[in-house]
């Protein structure tokens, strides 16, 4: 029994180390996160969401809807284990004014994944935090009214960049 307890704490280490937590985050313009999604301390107000690929920003959106992180667990006695493989592609869904650009329908149609880096910008315009989405795509536009579009991208990973780092990576846009 105090090998399988020793298999398991290694395992809860690995997955911790290498898989990323599941969250669901809401936060529109001008507002802060609900209070079931993060603790007063966790809260920041933002104006706007830019999303940039090698440093060209190919899309502005005034809320961040949702981000979901899922992962797939599998119970193993009385708990929930996740595998390594198990993890579920994230979504991150954006809400914007209907703009006449073009890039994010263009990039729909490609099919073709990018990394990307998705900044939150801060009432007074500054780059409030920065994360970096491995392989995203659009796989969803919608238009809302007539009036305004909801884009769920789809990525393999998210990452918090640190914002001293963002100039040595050849990000800032």
């Amino acid at each position: 029994m105090t090998a399988l307890r020793a298999a398991r704490t290694r395992l809860r280490r690995f997955l911790a180390a290498a898989v990323p937590v599941a969250a669901t985050v809401g936060l529109a313009a001008g507002g802060a996160a609900p209070a079931s999604a993060a603790t007063t301390t966790d809260a920041i107000t933002a104006n706007a969401f830019a999303l940039t690929i090698g440093g060209y920003e190919v899309a502005r959106f005034s809320e961040l809807l949702g981000v979901s992180t899922p992962t797939q667990g599998e119970s193993w006695g009385t708990s929930t284990v996740i595998r390594p493989g198990s993890i579920q592609p994230s979504t991150i869904t954006l809400k914007r004014q209907l703009s006449g650009d073009k890039n994010l329908a263009m990039w729909h149609a490609s099919g073709i994944r990018r990394d990307a880096v998705l900044t939150v910008y801060g009432n007074d315009g500054q780059p409030l935090v920065r994360y970096w989405l491995a392989g995203a795509f659009p796989m969803k536009i919608e238009l809302i009214d007539g009036v305004k579009e909801i884009v769920t991208f789809t990525c393999y990973g998210i990452q918090k960049l640190e914002m001293s780092g963002i100039q040595k990576l050849g990000l800032s846009g």
